[in-house]
């Protein structure tokens, strides 16, 4: 594990980058801090020594943007399956973060700073002028207090860890303070053998980078190595408290993407084959016009039967009647003529129907 706090500064797109800047901000904190402090003189006047100590209270700026990055660091690892380094991007909720955490550790620190004022104060008893009884009194509790407070120190440093991964983690607050949940997750192995190991991590790198400050690179390792010690940390208390990470790592590349394989020639891309001519339509043959059918001829009207004039004698009568029978045949034979050459002439046409000849009906030869 410390292989991989070691190389997660630096991972990622933006790790690079952070180290310059967190480095930065480490080297501007120590300046505005130890600068204005080597000028203060209790002996000399109180403006300049006002300004002086003014000055130094500017150094808790970037003491708030290192400690939102760390928290940064916290929620990157304790959320993602393959956390990588943050970016000091978004000042306003690199801010916010800073403040959250520096209020968790001071929340932390307030019974170390109670129970040691408390130590402290029974150091001062004899020049009160107090009754050898209540001095003793106030002797052990001062004795009492400088148990509880290393005690207060421990306590502190073992769970703060924990409780600034819960809020990462939740983004509340108050996940913070669930202590019950907190002193159980850190009584865990996990919890127990990373936090060793940021100890360790701390002892052995922190003074190589405080000694290599003259050389300016120490405050850019002095970064590194706090990054470092957040990384076991946020590790450790995710084990501990069954934080499971809630941003899973991104699809691995398959083998048949190009993208990764970079010594692979790109294979050209093949030109599309042109679109075959459409071919022209053969123009449809015109349509002949139908020859118009022959007119169908009218079939003559048969003509009408002349009635018979009565014959002023027998003789006559006779004589007339064989005349009309003569004409009467003539006529019919000159009918039937017309209709065959009309039907030759129709071509199959439908043919008229035929004329039925009554019979003729002469009247008796009146005696």
């Amino acid at each position: 594990m410390l292989g991989a706090a070691f190389d997660f500064p630096t991972s990622g797109s933006r790790g690079p980058r952070s180290v310059l800047v967190g480095g930065l901000l480490v080297l501007v904190s120590a300046l505005l801090l130890n600068v204005p402090l080597s000028f203060v003189d209790p002996e000399a006047p109180l403006r300049p020594q006002a300004i002086y100590l003014g000055v130094a209270t500017l150094s808790v700026v970037p003491v708030v943007l290192l400690r939102g990055y760390h928290l940064r660091v916290f929620r990157q690892v304790t959320t993602h399956a393959e956390p990588e380094a943050p970016g000091f991007g978004g000042l306003v909720g690199l801010v916010g973060d800073g403040l959250r955490a520096v209020v968790v550790a001071v929340a932390y620190a307030l019974p170390v700073a109670v129970f040691g004022g408390l130590a402290a104060a029974g150091q001062f008893t004899g020049e009160l002028g107090l009754t050898p009884a209540v001095e003793s009194v106030l002797r052990n509790v001062a004795g009492v207090s400088l148990v509880l407070a290393l005690f207060s120190v421990l306590a502190a440093a073992y769970l703060l860890p924990a409780a600034l991964a819960n809020l990462a983690y939740h983004g509340r607050l108050g996940a913070a303070f669930h202590l019950r949940r907190l002193v159980s997750g850190t009584l865990t192995e996990d919890y127990v053998v990373g936090w060793v190991g940021a100890l360790l991590l701390q002892t052995v790198a922190f003074p190589v980078a405080f000694a290599l400050r003259v050389l300016v690179v120490g405050f850019f390792l002095q970064f590194i190595v706090a990054v470092a010690v957040r990384y076991v940390w946020a590790h450790a208390a995710a084990d501990g408290l069954g934080l499971e990470p809630t941003v899973a790592p991104a699809p691995e590349p398959t083998e048949d993407s190009t993208a990764d394989r970079p010594d692979e020639p790109v294979p050209a891309i093949r030109p599309v084959d042109p679109v075959p001519a459409i071919r022209p339509v053969d123009p449809v043959p015109a349509v002949r016009p139908v020859a118009p059918e022959p007119a169908i001829h009218r079939v003559a009207p048969e003509p009408a039967i002349r009635p018979v004039q009565p014959a002023t004698d027998g003789t006559g009568a006779a004589e007339a009647d064989a005349d009309r029978a003569d004409s009467g045949d003539s006529e019919r034979s000159a009918d039937e003529d017309a209709d065959v050459d009309a039907d030759e002439e129709t071509d199959e046409e439908e043919s008229p129907p035929e004329t039925t000849i009554d019979e003729w009906s002469f009247g008796e030869d009146r005696a």
